[in-house]
């Protein structure tokens, strides 16, 4: 309860000190113009302090504007409507004859921009190192969904499908959710009763959580789970909202990206309308492919729908807001443009991905004393744009990637990262004539900024990609849509063999929106149709606290779709490096052998910049080559116990092993390659170990995941041995989303696996 009344004094505090100082009426924020207002608002106090349901009554946050529902608008509109049917636009023209100039409530504004804004600033304190996905610089947002909110007539339903940003804002500050349950899940605790006897319910990370509720207006919400995989929800919340009018209600779908379904159009499929909002700041932090041809704006949605400016949202509302929707219109997009503060990351500012919007370093701050049509844009700034770019031109800055400690390791040879050594597998490709493609979402920068091969000018935005001046070397930001883009770029492998082709997901999993490419093109083409392809997948993973999501590549899935043979005529091979050369060496092997073969690589997450996975020139020069098994360099032969892992596991397991001091009890062997299974070499490997008695496979990953099903039978097969088990249970997902329950979990692991 302390942290919750520190949150309550701190924000009260604030409000109190600027009520005081201001008497203007028509200020933001004003003490005259909100007599009847508390800060934070009377509902969230009351469900911060664990008084009564949900919500409670009587309050004015989300007060109906007009009893009339009047059209009216508060500030500039743009309708863009010239791809709409005559009917519609002449529909849309009748109504904006009708609009008047609404007088904004300008306490009201602020009200909630303010809340927005110490809420951020509150979670931002008291838990730094949770990623929060905060609206810092983005509040705007909060004033949208109350819009929307107040506009519903009552007694309607409202069903929300939303990403990560701004989600807990608008759990808290407007639909409701207790600021305790919050609060707890930031600190590791589930949201659900946990059992530890009974892990049933392994809960979900904060960016997941959901609520449904009943406004004070009659209206009820719902904010569904949000899956991670971005628009994956969308379709989930137009089929509730069906739902709803088949038994016999009006529902109203809004979604927080846009997405463009077919099933809408489908038969039994249909509802009252989407309402879509596009941040673009955040879509194109994502979708970093440029326009496509033909399209006259990247920006531009499907001629069915309606582009409306943010301060327009209302100018359509008079009435009965979703029978017009219906009537009238499919969908309704609402587009913004967005400033944030920090990235994804959370931990930093945004200067890598909005670089000229963040060097606005003297844009106004909220001010609460200036009446609303003072502030009518930034100040002047204190130099011109012109003396600025000269004093900087031609200067590339490099601070982002480290450049100054890859010159160092250049030099000595020694502590060579992933993005190091993956930039000199690439040149050494490039000098020997073979091509390099690499796609992703963000694969200039890579998904973890590891790799930067493109450097942007952060004056002129001027890109120069180094590799590219040694021959040919083509990064592609593709889109966000996995499918295709793992079918083209098979497509391109099969056509130019001299050319390697990686794919790089986001997260590991998230080649599971890539299943049908991957299932009947890349695992199977030359079985099928004699297509040899190059392409390589890289696939993040590794067991961090970050949930069912970005936790797991599924590698088990990957497994079951190979014939498995302990030779190289696979169908696809799987390999798991654990140091920066074992991935030099992949790639380059993938090119200069005879033949070419498709495969995924377990990439690391936290490895690419752990000190003890990286590697030396003198692991990746001559007579050096890829090791599909690492025996334990510590050569402790009298070892009783044998543990086989793979991947970062292997480095969780050295450092336990470390601080139990069982270095001559317990030798640890690495599985760098699943298929071809290197049946010969862990045949040798294990036995040296003639005094162990005891051999175990360890994972981090649950038991029906992971390698442990695969690997098993083959390791029985060749040692003679039976090995046992070690890892995490078996779980309906990859990963909890409860911080208690993957620590606990991991505990538990690491004492089976040194337990003699």
């Amino acid at each position: 309860m302390k942290l919750l009344d520190y949150f309550l004094d701190m924000m009260s505090r604030k409000a109190l000190r600027r009520a005081a100082a201001q008497s203007n009426p028509n200020c933001l924020g004003s003490s005259s113009a909100r007599k009847a207002s508390s800060f934070p608002p009377a509902e969230i106090a009351a469900a911060m302090r664990l008084q009564g349901p949900t919500r409670v009554q009587n309050h004015d946050f989300l007060h109906v504007f007009s009893d009339t529902k009047k059209p009216a608008v508060s500030g500039p509109l743009a309708i863009e409507m010239r791809l709409l049917p005559e009917e519609q636009q002449h529909f849309i023209r009748s109504e904006l004859a009708l609009i008047e100039k609404e007088s904004s409530d300008a306490s009201h504004t602020g009200y909630i921009l303010q809340l927005a804004k110490e809420f951020d600033e509150f979670l931002a304190l008291r838990f730094p190192d949770v990623k929060r996905y905060g609206l810092e610089g983005s509040e705007t947002i909060m004033l949208w969904f109350d819009t929307i909110l107040n506009e519903v007539d009552k007694d309607n339903h409202v069903t929300i499908g939303m990403t990560h940003r701004g989600r807990n804002n608008l759990l808290v500050c407007l639909l409701g959710l207790r600021a305790d349950i919050m609060f707890g899940k930031m600190s590791g605790k589930p949201e659900f009763p946990f059992d530890p006897e009974h892990e049933k319910i392994i809960g979900d990370v904060l960016s997941h959580l959901q609520i449904s509720s009943t406004l004070d207006s009659g209206v009820s919400v719902s904010l569904l789970p949000n899956p991670s995989h971005l628009d994956a929800i969308n379709p989930a919340a137009m089929g509730k909202a069906r739902s709803k009018m088949d038994h016999g209600g009006k529902a109203l779908c809004i979604q927080y990206n846009q997405i463009q379904l077919s099933v809408e159009k489908t038969p039994h499929c249909g509802h009252l309308g989407n309402f879509d909002f596009l941040p673009r700041a955040r879509k194109k932090f994502r979708f970093l492919a440029p326009a496509p041809a033909g399209n006259f704006n990247f920006w531009t949605p499907c001629p069915r729908e309606i582009l409306m400016a943010p301060a327009g949202v209302r100018a359509l509302a008079g009435g009965d807001f979703t029978k017009q929707i219906s009537e009238n219109f499919s969908d309704l997009i609402d587009a913004q443009f967005d400033y944030l503060k920090t990235t994804k990351w959370e931990f930093s500012g945004n200067s890598c991905v909005q670089v000229r919007i963040s060097r606005l370093c003297n844009h106004r701050k909220f001010h609460m004393g200036l009446s609303i049509g003072v502030i009518l844009g930034p100040k002047r700034p204190k130099e011109s744009a012109d003396s600025a770019k000269q004093s900087n031109s031609g200067a590339l800055k490099m601070a982002h990637f480290g450049k100054k400690q890859r010159l160092e390791a250049a030099s000595s040879g020694e502590k060579i990262d992933w993005g190091a050594a993956e930039a000199i597998a690439f040149g050494s490709l490039l000098e020997q004539n073979f091509g390099v493609r690499i796609a992703g979402q963000e694969a200039g920068r890579a998904t973890f900024a590891h790799r930067h091969a493109i450097l942007t000018d952060q004056d002129s935005e001027k890109q120069v990609c180094p590799l590219a001046e040694f021959g040919d070397f083509d990064v592609v930001n593709a889109p966000l849509t996995e499918q295709a883009v793992v079918a083209f770029e098979w497509g391109y492998s099969i056509d130019h063999p001299n050319n390697l082709c990686l794919w790089e997901a986001q997260f590991g999993d998230f080649w599971n929106q890539a299943e049908v490419s991957v299932d009947t093109l890349v695992t199977c083409g030359e079985q099928k149709w004699g297509l040899q392809s190059s392409l390589l997948m890289l696939l993040p993973h590794g067991y961090d606290g970050a949930g069912p999501e970005h936790s797991s590549s599924r590698v088990e899935r990957l497994l079951q779709m190979t014939d498995s043979l302990e030779n190289d005529n696979i169908n696809f091979q799987i390999l798991w490096p654990s140091t920066a050369a074992q991935y030099f060496h992949i790639l380059r092997r993938q090119m200069v052998r005879n033949y070419r073969k498709p495969g995924a690589i377990v990439m690391p997450k936290t490895l690419l910049r752990l000190p003890e996975s990286r590697s030396t020139f003198a692991e990746m020069g001559p007579n050096t080559s890829f090791q599909t098994v690492i025996d334990d360099p510590s050569k402790s032969l009298k070892a009783k116990r044998v543990v086989v892992t793979a991947g970062k596991h292997y480095f969780t397991l050295v450092n336990e092993r470390a601080k139990r001091g069982k270095q001559n009890d317990v030798a640890i062997v690495r599985l760098e390659q699943l298929v071809p299974f290197p049946a010969k070499e862990i045949q040798e490997t294990l036995a040296r170990y003639t005094n162990a008695t005891s051999f175990v496979f360890s994972q981090e990953e649950p038991r029906n995941c992971g390698a442990w099903s695969f690997a098993k039978p083959r390791l029985d097969f060749i040692s003679g041995r039976r090995f046992s088990y070690t890892g995490r249970p078996e779980m309906p997902t990859s990963a909890t989303g409860t911080g208690v329950m993957h620590r606990r979990q991991l505990a538990d692991l690491l004492e089976d696996t040194f337990k003699l």
